[in-house]
């Protein structure tokens, strides 16, 4: 085994020897610092030490890049570093190193790393303002990523040959006009510790026609003065507080291809503000607050359109057009929508397919989802179905116990009428295909204002069965609405109401269980009979108990087909309310009489219990000595001629 090992090590000195990047001499200069590797490197190099003044470690990885963590003091710390030619350093990172005494041209200068391209430095732990002195020598550097508390942006003007560059700021909002001057391809703008001194940003600034890429990550902005040059291909605008983008914020911008709205406050969106965007290929507004969609967005390149994670209700197809030369991706997902409306949508042809990702589950499905019903089950949108995909396949409706949309009746999607439409405090459903209308109210004390003649005839409702249980309603109004005429179900069971009159009635069916109703006239008897379905039990409710002329009125016709009659809570108990009392009085009584033999003798047996231990205890009585005596007399005459005997 030891000719293994033996082997092994003669052939990594071979290697080392033969290594054309780091020569013998070179891997000598390190043996003063320990955790050297070397070996075949070519372009592979891993070299890391540690430095007692100054630095934590440096490192050289195998992507050319030279990493200097400091802490502490920045001492002369270079006059230990051997010369070697490090040329092929293509990019510098410094993290938590003050570079006031001109840091990077001392690297450049140490390492000889004269074709680098690529400068990361981060100075939030010495929270150091970098000025223009500390930048001369990196003036050829192409990529520049600057994380620290400030920046002086005359120090950025001189870089004359950067395309990159990266600022990580505490407060982006103190950037001056200055920075005009940077003639940059991609800007990216980032802020440390989400502070801002002003709540609105000048986006105006970066006006150079060079700029090709803008991204603004700045999360405590709320309003952005924003005009951008019109070569600019990529916009991000990223977890603000932004919550409205208007017309003159992107005009312009027709060679933009990527517009990343992600994470803002939209409520709303106009897709109008980019109808001039033909070469557009990927649009995010996802994680935003967004309730409707307005204006028409052009196909053309699109192949990502993301609108996830807002409040959308409804996706509107109409809303973009055109053709498409490729395929698209349309993310609806975590939105409220129930409904893809399918008509109007204007798609060539030519056009790629469109791939729509909406949820596994659809919290309400009703009308509005009925076109989504007719795409997956009929024929009516087949040459649409050879254009657009829905993922999932199977959508379920919470609201129908999970059911697969594509397994539910079309008569059985109900349709709620507009919050303006509907009566406050009240849920309106109209069953697709049918002409009656159902209302439900909850946590009412005032009868509801009903939707008006003219809306309910522009709807084709013929009925309504209004549910108006189990609230607080005292009476009903004296003068109905107009549309009363159309009720024909009315419940209002476990209410307070008192009276009902003639004019108060439905037409077809009437629950007025649990009320506080005393007595009911003889037009509303003769109406009620012409009633189909009745629910009535007896008055003798918590009501009764203050009411003291209660008259019952027994309705019995056969016109009533549905009459719910239950004698033990109608007739039964009004008949027997005397003898039910008299019975729970005997009930009583006869509890009371039980108790009374059970609790007589317990008693006297106590009595008794406690006079003979009395006796006994106070001499009176000695049973040892008489134990065949049979009562208090004879013990008391016996007791003197025992102590005589003894």
């Amino acid at each position: 085994m030891w000719l293994f090992w033996k082997f092994l090590l003669i052939y990594a000195c071979v290697q080392v020897v033969l290594s054309k990047n780091v020569s013998d001499d070179e891997c000598k200069a390190f043996k003063n610092f320990e955790n050297v590797l070397c070996g075949k490197v070519d372009h592979e190099l891993n070299i890391e030490w540690p430095i007692e003044d100054g630095f934590l470690n440096v490192r050289i990885d195998y992507m050319n890049t030279l990493s200097i963590v400091c802490f502490g003091e920045n001492k002369d710390i270079f006059q230990n570093f051997p010369s070697l030619d490090f040329s092929h350093v293509r990019k510098i990172v410094t993290k938590g190193c003050s570079i006031d005494d001109d840091l990077l041209g001392r690297i450049k200068f140490t390492f000889n790393l004269s074709d680098v391209i690529d400068v990361q430095i981060d100075t939030t732990e010495s929270n150091y303002l970098i000025s223009s002195k500390d930048l001369l020598s990196i003036k050829n550097v192409s990529f520049l990523h600057i994380r620290a508390p400030a920046i002086n942006e005359m120090a950025l003007v001189e870089l004359e040959n950067i395309r990159n560059l990266k600022l990580e700021l505490a407060d982006v909002t103190r950037i001056s006009s200055r920075l005009v001057g940077v003639n940059v391809h991609e800007l990216q703008i980032k802020t440390i510790n989400n502070m801002c001194s002003d709540n609105e940003l000048d986006l105006n600034l970066f006006t150079r026609e060079s700029l090709e890429n803008l991204s603004m990550d700045i999360n405590c902005i709320q309003k952005l003065k924003l005009t951008l040059p019109n070569k600019l291909q990529k916009l991000e605008i990223i977890n603000s507080l932004v919550n409205n983008f208007d017309d003159s914020n992107f005009a312009d911008l027709n060679t933009l291809r990527h517009l990343n709205l992600r994470n803002n406050q939209l409520e709303s969106f106009d897709f109008g503000q980019l109808s001039h965007m033909s070469q557009l290929e990927f649009v995010d507004l996802s994680h935003n607050k967004i309730t409707s969609i307005s204006g028409r967005l052009y196909l053309n390149q699109l192949q990502n359109l993301d609108l996830s994670y807002n409040q959308l209700k409804k996706f509107q197809m109409s809303s973009i057009y055109g053709s498409s030369a490729k395929d698209i991706n349309l993310l609806l997902q975590n939105n409220d929508i129930n409904a893809i409306i399918f008509n109007d949508l204007q798609i060539s042809s030519e056009s790629n397919r469109i791939d729509i990702f909406l949820n596994d589950f659809i919290e309400t499905c009703n009308c509005q989802s009925s076109q989504l019903l007719l795409f997956l089950n009929t024929e009516v949108y087949k040459d649409l179905r050879d254009k657009i995909n829905l993922y999932p396949k199977d959508i379920s409706c919470k609201n129908h116990n999970h059911k697969y949309l594509r397994n539910i009746e079309m008569n059985q999607l109900e349709c709620a009428f507009s919050e303006k439409e509907c009566p406050s405090n009240c849920i309106c459903n109209l069953p697709r295909k049918n002409s009656v209308l159902k209302i439900k109210c909850t946590g009412i004390a005032e009868f509801p204002k009903l939707p008006s003649e003219m809306l309910l005839k522009k709807k084709h409702v013929r009925e309504i069965e209004l549910d108006l249980s189990n609230n607080k309603l005292t009476a009903l109004p004296q003068q109905m609405p107009e549309s009363w005429y159309m009720v024909s179900d009315l419940n209002i069971s476990y209410n307070y109401i008192r009276n009902i009159e003639f004019h108060q009635l439905p037409t077809k069916m009437l629950d007025i269980r649990s009320n506080c109703l005393t007595i009911l006239k003889d037009d509303v008897c003769t109406k009620l009979k012409n009633l189909q379905s009745l629910y009535i039990n007896s008055f003798d409710n918590f009501c009764l108990e203050k009411v003291k002329n209660f008259t019952y009125v027994e309705i019995e016709d056969e016109n009533v087909k549905n009459f719910t009659h239950v004698e033990d809570e109608t007739v039964n108990k009004n008949k027997n309310h005397t003898e039910a009392k008299q019975e729970e009085n005997s009930s009583y009584m006869t509890n009371y009489v039980l108790a009374g033999y059970l609790i007589i003798p317990i008693v006297i047996c106590a009595l008794i219990y406690v006079g003979w231990r009395y006796m006994i205890l106070n001499g009176i009585l000695f049973i040892d000595d008489l134990p065949n005596r049979a009562n208090a007399n004879n013990i008391l005459e016996m007791q003197p001629m025992n102590l005589a005997d003894n």
